[in-house]
């Protein structure tokens, strides 16, 4: 038989072509090796993709990679080429030619996995630049096959810039281009901060929907989610988890909360809850934007693990900013908010007054509205109050804060940051901050 593989490189200028080596062999243009299989066993390959660079000089990245060559053999094949990219949805199909799946076992680590069927599964890689193993054991004979697909990250043309001299700092990097870019720690330097918003998920409060008016049912959804699935899932790792709705750094947060208990992921008492409520099996819908879909395809299967069945909703922007204040449109709404004090948040989000139709959610909750109204006044923005507000909101499942994303500020060595300004959410100030080599 033979071995194939097609070898790519994510993040190049697409009117550029990579040239691919394999043990001294220059591949064709379109990436394929292939090598004939004439013994059984574990074999190796390595090589590297060379790329010009805008100066005219070239750069390296090396690779490796190992196939197994037995009898049976399973074969794993991720079915968007020989690549699986961290915090997406990969498509995986398995097989052993000659064996039933029944009598096959695949396990996965470093990964969370979905299965779709018989031998299809969705894989999603934990981290960048780690391993994914995905090991086959087919009964018959007891042989076992192992493969290591290595993760890398999306394009992205930010990482090229800065590769090629383009740019010297940015703020505000994606994920994918701080993956790329601390693979050099000797060129990049990478500021990491605490997100300015984070991520939170509004109950509807429309009289028609489930979730209205059942405490216990909210109570249940916030006890399935798994915060830190979502930072690892989302965010590659690059979060931290809420305490409240509203990120730390706002005006009035209470250091004390950190201490309490903020619906910790507990799938048994979600089921619980569950069981107390009067859910009967409804779809409940989450409205997400497209951009942030995975976080509410991860608490999907969260809810599910719990009995609960959800799905989302992610319409065109223009439809989502029509339909977002009016809860009738769904049971659920993922957003991220934006604020310097906590009423900046409270009044966008639970004030009866605030709309036509109540509320953010179409909510009508007088008794959260006049705890509110009294953190409006300096007078009455005491820590007393706010923690009314914060116990409500917390204990009624109003909404439930997600998970923080980090912020990342990126600036190459070529320059020396000297004294350093944090400002907003802990974050560096470049224009304020005193740099060398400007």
């Amino acid at each position: 038989g033979k071995y194939e593989a097609k070898i790519i490189l994510a993040a190049i200028d697409s009117t550029k072509k990579p040239d691919i080596y394999i043990g001294g062999n220059k591949l064709g243009e379109d990436g394929k090796y292939v090598v004939n299989c004439t013994s059984i066993g574990n074999k190796k390959y390595s090589g590297y993709i060379s790329v010009k660079q805008k100066d005219g000089s070239e750069k390296k990245y090396d690779f490796s990679n190992e196939y197994t060559v037995g009898e049976p053999s399973a074969t794993i094949s991720p079915d968007m080429l020989n690549v699986v990219y961290a915090g997406y949805p990969n498509p995986m199909s398995v097989s052993v030619p000659g064996v039933s799946m029944s009598d096959v076992t695949v396990t996965f680590s470093n990964c969370s996995t979905t299965k779709k069927g018989d031998g299809t599964f969705v894989i999603v890689p934990h981290r960048p630049g780690g391993n994914c193993e995905v090991n086959v054991t087919a009964k018959i004979q007891g042989k076992v096959q192992k493969v290591r697909f290595h993760v890398i990250a999306e394009a992205s043309q930010v990482a090229a810039a800065f590769q090629t001299g383009l740019v010297d700092y940015q703020d505000g990097a994606t994920i994918q281009v701080v993956q790329q870019l601390e693979q050099d720690p000797d060129n990049f330097t990478i500021l990491e901060y605490e997100g300015h918003q984070g991520f939170q998920i509004f109950f509807s409060g429309y009289e028609t929907k489930p979730v209205a008016e059942d405490v216990k049912l909210r109570q249940a959804i916030c006890y399935a989610i798994d915060n830190q699935a979502l930072i690892d899932g989302y965010a590659q790792g690059h979060g931290t988890p809420l305490y409240d709705v509203c990120p730390s750094f706002y005006k009035g947060w209470q250091e004390s909360w950190q201490n309490e208990e903020y619906y910790p992921h507990d799938v048994d008492k979600a089921k619980e809850l569950v069981a107390q409520s009067n859910y009967n099996g409804e779809t409940l819908v989450i409205l997400v934007s497209k951009a942030i879909s995975r976080i509410g395809e991860i608490i999907v299967n969260n809810l599910s693990e719990a009995g609960i069945n959800a799905e989302i909703y992610s319409p065109e922007p223009a439809q989502l900013m029509a339909i977002r204040l009016d809860g009738s449109n769904y049971d659920m709404f993922i957003n991220t908010i934006g604020g310097t004090y906590l009423p900046d948040h409270w009044s966008i989000r639970y004030d009866p007054n605030a709309y036509a139709t109540g509320d953010g959610t179409s909510r009508h909750d007088y008794v959260l509205g006049e705890l509110l109204y009294k953190t409006w006044t300096v007078e009455g923005y005491t820590t007393e109050n706010i923690n009314e507000v914060h116990n409500y909101i917390k204990d009624n499942a109003i909404a439930y804060g997600l998970f923080n994303m980090s912020n990342f500020c990126i600036y190459s060595n070529k320059l020396t940051l000297v004294e350093e300004v944090d400002g907003f959410s802990h974050k560096c100030y470049p224009f304020s901050s005193t740099w060398e080599g400007i």
